[in-house]
């Protein structure tokens, strides 16, 4: 499946303009380098294409401040909600929990720190896509196959016991996640001789 294409899906997900701050050129910008990654990671796999666009989707919504690292998630937040410096745990589009600065982080699977996954360089995002990557495999093995439900629950570490929000949540991703499927499965056909 062609980079061109997986933009289309991107740009159907999150339209440029509704990114915080961020002039739609460089949105564009980045958009395409995140579509040139996950057609060279997922190497022609449906179904990692649209796992990894699904979880950029709902880990990071494609922001421009989580993509440069400006922005990262999993943190310990102060009185009136903001994060507390250094405490934040996850981190580039796929928001790869690596644990803080301070306790060395790297990611499972593929070995990155953080100033490795995060920034606006193709380099930087193919590590990010490279590892949400590693993370899906990992997950599609213990869910035994093409499970999405299982599969982003393994992803998000969400257990039998999460509550309604959650497994609302988990649903909101499988239904993102059958449709990005469904549109990838046509246009590999369509481009069948």
């Amino acid at each position: 499946m062609s980079a061109a294409f997986i933009l289309t899906l991107i740009l159907a997900l999150m339209a440029p303009e509704r990114q915080r701050d961020e002039p739609e050129l460089e949105v564009l910008d980045r958009y395409l380098t995140i579509s040139e990654s996950v057609s060279s990671v997922s190497a022609g796999d449906i179904e990692m294409a649209a796992y990894l666009l699904t979880i950029v989707r709902f880990e990071s919504a494609f922001w421009g401040s989580v993509h440069s690292g400006e922005l990262g998630g999993d943190c310990d937040y102060d009185d009136e909600g903001r994060p507390k410096a250094g405490t934040c745990r996850s981190w580039c589009l796929c928001q790869i929990n690596i644990g803080t600065r301070a306790s060395g982080g790297r990611s499972l699977f593929t070995e990155y720190n953080r100033e490795q996954l995060v920034g606006l360089s193709a380099d930087a995002t193919r590590r990010c896509v490279e590892t949400g990557a590693a993370y899906v495999s990992f997950a599609r093995d213990r869910c035994g196959g093409n499970r999405p439900r299982c599969v982003f629950n393994s992803y998000g570490g969400v257990g039998p016991d999460a509550d309604e929000k959650t497994r609302k949540r988990i649903m909101q991703r499988v239904a993102t996640f059958r449709t990005l499927h469904w549109k990838l499965i046509a246009e590999k056909d369509e481009d069948k001789p």
